[in-house]
């Protein structure tokens, strides 16, 4: 927003670097094009775009490599939230080598960046066409443990007690998946309990989003994001909040933060998942438990199914489809399950019961 125009020329191929480091004192935004000549255009390759490499919700800083056709360049500057500005300055050098660049100062759980909660905050694995490393420690948090590549730290301290929300929705392009552990200051210890994660509670392969209950001790907490695949990382962003325990509604918002335990908590609302991977789900969320939907009810199974949540997915025809969780609980309860077809009629019970299940995996 509120942005404002540069051109420059460079020698082709060399590093260009643009900070406003020290400079600026709101969340600045910077985006870099080729061609300045041809800015009625909208079609180009971006150079290069940052928000908050000097600190979080403050000014950019970015390298690129000039173009190799000698044309000036387009520099944008501008404000990341409408209605904020000011006046700063901005430094542009070049070089023939790459400069040093810190790209991944948190990249291990023993530098884990500390954040302020609640708050908004950038996210990059993807700095200089280099991926963040995979870490090993820490690895004790469900199923993930072995699906969470280029990952990056954070820490934060909470209330004790409060519900916490971290949510990549909207902010991530990619397949994100967020860990929360106790006790940041003891990164190196592979002995904790893991305070909660998940994979795809925004979308099918998409970003996370996590709601826990903050540790009585009043701890720091240790937050990890990463690619569920290798190889894919990119730039993105998370907000965290918290309410505190008094707040019983399932409401998206509140005085204080986010707080939405159960978005499936009824057949009309089910999480969408491919029809292929292995995928999260919770029941138990802080002190709130899922409700007991009444619909469907036309499985043998319906008498003895509570606190239920809701996935939709779609298979080729006539396959032959496997779903368990044999091996995958991380909290130990009688499961039971329900396949039905026809979902869009769930709400009047004309659905076609599928399939169901209760202890195929172990009495």
């Amino acid at each position: 927003f509120h942005d404002l125009f540069y051109r420059g020329a460079f020698p082709p191929g060399v590093y260009v670097t643009i900070t406003m480091c020290g400079m600026a004192s709101w969340d600045v935004t910077l985006q870099v094009y080729p061609h300045a000549s041809q800015c009625t255009s909208n079609t180009w390759t971006c150079l290069g775009y940052n928000d908050d490499a000097c600190a979080y919700a403050g000014p950019p800083r970015l390298t690129f490599v000039a173009p190799d056709d000698g044309d000036d360049v387009l520099i944008r500057i501008g404000s990341y939230s409408s209605g904020v500005g000011g006046t700063g300055r901005f430094n542009v050098s070049y070089s023939m080598t790459p400069p040093a660049v810190e790209c991944f100062p948190n990249d291990e759980c023993k530098t884990a960046m500390p954040i302020d909660v609640p708050g908004s905050y950038e996210f990059a694995s993807l700095c200089q066409s280099r991926y963040a490393t995979s870490s090993t420690l820490p690895s004790r948090c469900g199923m993930l443990s072995n699906n969470i590549f280029h990952d990056l730290f954070y820490r934060g301290a909470f209330p004790p007690g409060v519900y916490v929300t971290i949510t990549m929705c909207g902010m991530a392009s990619w397949d994100v998946t967020l860990q929360v552990y106790p006790h940041a200051s003891q990164c190196t210890s592979n002995t904790w309990t893991c305070l909660g994660y998940n994979d795809d509670a925004c979308a099918g392969g998409g970003p996370p989003r996590l709601t826990f209950t903050a540790p009585d001790d009043g701890d720091e907490v240790l937050i990890r994001f990463g690619s569920y695949n290798s190889g894919v990382g990119g730039t993105a962003r998370f907000n965290v909040s918290y309410v505190m325990p008094s707040v019983t509604s399932t409401s998206t918002t509140s005085t204080t933060g986010v707080f939405e335990c159960f978005s499936n908590d009824d057949c009309k609302n089910p999480t969408r998942v491919g029809n292929n991977g292995t995928f999260p789900f919770r029941t138990l969320c802080g002190s709130q438990i899922a409700k007991s939907s009444p619909y469907p009810s036309n499985c043998p199974l319906s008498g003895n199914i509570y606190n239920d949540v809701f996935f939709v997915t779609s298979f080729p025809p006539n396959a032959v489809v496997t779903i368990t969780l044999c091996n995958l609980l991380t909290t130990y309860f009688d499961a039971t399950m329900q396949v039905y077809g026809n979902v869009g009629a769930c709400l009047t019970n004309q659905v076609t019961c599928l399939a169901y299940n209760d202890d195929y995996c172990a009495q």
